[in-house]
């Protein structure tokens, strides 16, 4: 009889490791997965960078381009004036037989249209009942103004009590879509307390859109606070275009008030040697242009508003100067 021998069930050598078949294919199925989450993590990682890529190139595309938007509007503004300026004599006067100083309301306009003039301390201005709001607004700026910052904690519109007809409401401009544009500008009275809240005063304020008032018509009044620090003194006239229009649309829950499709500004000059002005005609909405593209002869703005500006210059020197559209001696071109 032959002895019958067990056969020893051999394990499968792994790296000098016993082990067993269950074992073996455990670890086969572990590096498969290893293997398949390496190129898995590898495509992520590869998508993610090509994602990281594409916004930073659009990124620097759009830093490209507003780089590039504002390099052309500083050359446009320094070197490239839409308006052709027209300025080219000197106007000048006598001053022993001419001293602005001594004129009272020189900067005040003569209106075709009925208003009521009323006098703040520190600036004037005409009221319209039919339009509910300032047909002008008129002061003088000096260098020594522009350098007190006033506490503005209580920056509160107010119904202006001298106004005899009444004004507007503050909450006749609410959920209206306008902003309540200053037309004498807060940041020009911010020398004292007093001048600063007269500038709240419902009169002096007229239906701006939003972007005009925070942009260009921003962008204006500083430029004419950077001239005032270089001239010392300027003559300032601001008011929307109204006369004649009866088109115009109106707001307000209470009072109605009309919206002016344009706004001008008046900056005036008298000072020797160089006497000189130049006029702002802008339409009320958001603009990407410069503020050379919106300069005007003084004559323009007069036949659109109806009213006649410093009628108490001397005409040899009101006539040359209203006439003029006077770029370069306010826009200092850098050769």
């Amino acid at each position: 009889m032959v002895a019958r021998h067990k056969t020893k069930k051999r394990n499968s050598d792994f790296f000098g490791i016993q082990l067993n078949k269950w074992a073996l294919a455990l670890l086969f199925g572990i590096f498969l997965f290893l293997v398949y989450e390496g190129n898995l993590l590898k495509d992520v990682l590869q998508v993610s960078k090509q994602i990281l890529l594409e916004e930073l190139g659009i990124k620097e595309q759009k830093d490209k381009k507003r780089d590039e938007k504002q390099k052309d509007k500083e050359k446009q503004e320094d070197d490239s004036p839409i308006r052709e300026d027209n300025d080219q004599i000197n106007v000048t006067y006598d001053p022993s037989r001419f001293n602005p100083n001594q004129i009272k309301d020189l900067e005040f306009p003569s209106s075709l249209v009925s208003c009521q003039l009323i006098r703040h301390t520190h600036y004037s201005l005409c009221y319209s009942e039919k339009y509910e709001q300032a047909l002008w607004v008129a002061y003088i700026l000096t260098y020594n103004e522009l350098f007190k910052d006033a506490d503005r904690s209580d920056d509160s519109f107010v119904p202006d009590e001298k106004v005899s007809t009444k004004t507007a409401l503050p909450n006749d401009y609410s959920a209206s879509g306008y902003d309540r544009g200053h037309l004498a500008p807060a940041a020009d009275f911010s020398f004292s307390e007093s001048a600063l809240a007269e500038t709240f005063y419902m009169s002096n304020i007229s239906p701006q859109v939003p972007d005009f008032n925070r942009g260009i018509w921003n962008e204006l009044e500083q430029k004419v606070r950077f001239w005032v620090k270089k001239e010392k003194s300027l003559y300032i006239v601001t008011g929307g275009v109204l006369y004649n229009n009866n088109q115009l649309k109106k707001i307000g829950r209470r009072t109605k008030i009309s919206v002016p499709t344009h706004f001008y500004k008046i900056i005036v000059d008298l000072q020797l040697p160089e006497i000189k002005a130049i006029a702002f005609l802008m339409e009320n909405q958001a603009s990407e242009k410069s503020l050379q593209s919106y300069v005007v002869s003084i004559d323009e703005i007069e036949n659109l508003t109806g009213l006649d500006f410093f009628p108490k210059l001397p005409d040899e020197l009101e006539k040359p100067l209203e006439a003029s559209i006077s770029i370069g001696k306010w826009f200092k071109t850098r050769r």
